[in-house]
């Protein structure tokens, strides 16, 4: 029997390729939030132009989205939707630095198509959810998903120091002037093309003589208990949770940049080391909620922890952001607001993953179904900028000319009061759940670390034939004789059925 410890280094090299596309997806994201509003407005752009620019990479990244899950659900393939959502990303960055050439409205519309085919690239975050879902034994998830969002922190928490660096770019290649603006385009250029030799090389896929055969009960949209299952509260509820996530957090990306250069007179520098700072708190906040998973506190729980932060943080930061505040007061809200990051977009993953796995109709529909989730989450990106921009953000004379001196309109309050309303609303999914458990009479606390979802025994004892089919089981041990690891068994043991017991009510955290 080979020990845990090996299990799980087979684990960390199987999900090295995704680690890497996070790590590269989080570095690009932090280059790029702090400098593109100062962008924009070098080549003659407005205010209302860059809301727009914001929202095209989210809004692409909601079309491509479920092209993506459902070019995986119908060829259980990996490489060729990866590679083709990163050679996208290339052309976005190769657009975004040619933007520069040009003035007015031509280089604005260049940058917002570059965006357009970034946000085709980051699409790819669905594909990374639906590889941990399906190639991933149920017990493992937790600590592999910790790994994977700290690596994406450590990106980060590493993008001021890359930031700092293109500030100082001032040369010249061939005819083209590169300054610390349009060189970030070269940047996500170099860096998806790193993304896509790792991919290409190093991403493990199953052979397809290995795959587990094919669900015969389809997706039949026009099915009752199709609709049934989708509109179930433990469904919808998640996805509402998401969308809510991100368009709180347009609320902050949207209004940072502008705001701390208004209000304080940051250049991107100063702006970029606020995010950096907010990487390496999240790294504890994220060690605490893992902590507090491992004693038993549920995703429920932890949600609700979240979304009373999260209205706290938001709240303060309508309050806070307004002219005279010291540096002190201007970052504590967006820190206080970002804390609750950990406690809410894998928890609510983690219960929608599970849900969708006990529903006949949709559990071998991951890929779709997880490109729904995250389509969620591209709505109130390619949404909430451009209308934060026009009606939320104020300009410097607006915030002159208003009453109260803050950088936001009253519109902004929406963040704190669509957290106090999803909190209330996992509260009363959690109870209903508590009270299905006890009509049940599973024998199952509901507030124990276990999964709140009142799967029957039924649905357990076949979720768990699912993974361990004996073709799933083939292709995983192919996948590691590939590595070149020696073999090792996965499940049916008598040891292994110990540790799935042992470690099946993980909560998953990032």
């Amino acid at each position: 029997m080979v020990s845990k410890e090996s299990s799980m280094r087979q684990y960390y090299l199987l999900l090295l390729p995704q680690a890497f596309v996070g790590f590269v997806d989080a570095i690009s994201f932090m280059v790029v939030a702090p400098s593109v509003v100062f962008y924009v407005r070098s080549v003659g752009g407005t205010l209302e132009q860059y809301g727009a620019v914001l929202s095209a990479f989210s809004f692409a990244s909601f079309l491509f989205k479920p092209v993506l899950g459902y070019w995986v659900d119908q060829s259980s393939t990996f490489r060729a939707p990866y590679l083709t959502s990163l050679g996208a990303a290339m052309i976005g960055g190769l657009l975004y630095f040619g933007a520069s050439i040009y003035r007015g409205y031509l280089a604005v519309a260049i940058l917002f198509l570059g965006r357009l085919f970034g946000g085709m690239g980051a699409a790819n975050a669905t594909l990374g959810f639906t590889y941990v879902a399906q190639m991933i034994p149920q017990q493992h998830i937790t600590k592999l998903n910790a790994l994977l969002s700290m690596v994406r922190i450590m990106g980060m928490g590493i993008a001021p120091a890359l930031n700092i660096f293109l500030s100082g770019i001032d040369t010249k290649i061939g005819s083209f002037h590169v300054d610390p603006l349009n060189s970030v385009g070269l940047f996500l250029l170099a860096s998806n093309f790193l993304s896509f030799l790792v991919i290409y090389f190093m991403l493990e896929e199953p052979p397809i003589e290995t795959k587990p055969e094919e669900n015969p009960a389809h997706l039949n949209h026009q099915s009752s208990q199709f609709w049934k299952e989708v509109l179930a509260p433990d469904i919808t509820l998640p996805i509402m949770g998401i969308f809510v996530l991100n368009a709180n957090f347009q609320l902050v990306e949207t209004g940072l940049a502008p705001a701390a250069k208004d209000i304080l007179d940051w250049d991107p520098v100063q702006i970029s080391t606020v995010f950096g700072v907010n990487a390496f708190l999240m790294l504890a906040v994220i060690a605490l909620t893992f902590k507090l998973s491992s004693a038993g506190v549920s995703d429920f729980y932890l949600l609700e922890i979240g979304w009373f932060v999260s209205s706290v943080g938001y709240g303060a930061l309508y309050l806070l952001w307004k002219e005279g505040v010291t540096p002190l007061a201007f970052v504590t809200p967006f820190f206080v607001a970002a804390g609750s990051f950990p406690f809410l977009g894998a928890p609510t993953r983690s219960i929608f993953t599970k849900s969708v796995a006990k529903y006949p109709t949709l559990k071998n529909q991951q890929g779709t179904m997880q490109a729904t989730m995250s389509m969620s989450a591209s709505v109130a990106g390619f949404v909430a900028p451009g209308l934060l921009a026009a009606f939320a953000l104020r300009t410097p004379e607006e915030v002159a000319q208003s009453s109260d001196k803050r950088a936001f309109t009253p519109l902004a309050s929406f963040a704190g009061f669509l957290s106090v309303v999803l909190l209330v609303g996992f509260v009363l999914l959690r109870l209903k759940h508590e009270q299905q458990s006890t009509n049940d009479g599973s024998g199952v606390e509901a507030h124990e670390g276990t999964s709140l979802l009142a799967v029957s025994q039924g649905d357990v004892s076949e979720s768990s034939q699912d993974l361990h089919h004996p073709r799933v089981q083939a292709y995983r041990r192919q996948t590691v004789s590939l590595m070149g690891i020696s073999q090792i068994t996965f499940g049916g043991s008598d040891d292994a059925g110990e540790e799935d017991k042992a470690t099946r009510n993980d909560t998953t955290i990032i």
